[in-house]
């Protein structure tokens, strides 16, 4: 996230050196914005249901006077041609059937070599005992090593084992 809001802030909005990031959890978001300690927030795990987006967090717009703040194609190109990553812009309905523009991009999870194995493991078991019940999950394991541009040499090794376990093979399409 701290990567995706500083390309947005630096080379989408041209603002970064006029704003301080402040690094905060998200349970303790709708607090800080409430008392003042920060004025926006990004963030990216979303979920579209039936009453418009929600974006699984708690109160985060039940503060009085928080809004989204639309992210025009104009930027998504800024930020694009600054950056050897690339994002899109999504465009859905707010629960009072207004547009909203997000910014999206491929997300896959990132873990250090170092990382132990146990940890990897579990957290890839989370994964796929949620994923098929979750918006914004890969909903099996043939989807998760099958992440667009992944290549073999870049996977965890406890992950390479997780997926060979399965009969998957990590690899691009």
């Amino acid at each position: 996230m701290r990567v995706f809001t500083e390309a947005l802030l630096r080379d989408g909005w041209g603002v970064l050196d006029d704003v301080e990031i402040v690094d905060i959890v998200p349970p303790d978001l709708p607090a800080a914005i409430k008392e003042g300690r920060i004025d926006a927030t990004t963030w990216n795990i979303m979920s579209v249901t039936a009453e418009g987006p929600d974006a699984m967090a708690p109160q985060l717009l039940q503060v009085k006077g928080a809004h989204w703040i639309p992210v025009e194609t104009e930027t998504v190109n800024e930020i694009n041609k600054a950056n050897d990553f690339k994002i899109e812009n999504s465009s859905i309905s707010g629960a009072g059937g207004e547009q909203i523009n997000l910014l999206s991009f491929r997300q896959a999870l990132a873990a250090w070599e170092s990382t132990p194995d146990e940890t990897v493991n579990a957290i890839l078991a989370c994964l796929e005992a949620k994923g098929a019940a979750s918006s914004v999950l890969p909903a099996a394991p043939r989807e998760m090593a099958r992440w667009p541009g992944l290549v073999k040499e870049h996977v965890h090794a406890a992950a390479l084992e997780y997926y060979q376990r399965r009969g998957v093979a990590p690899d691009q399409r």
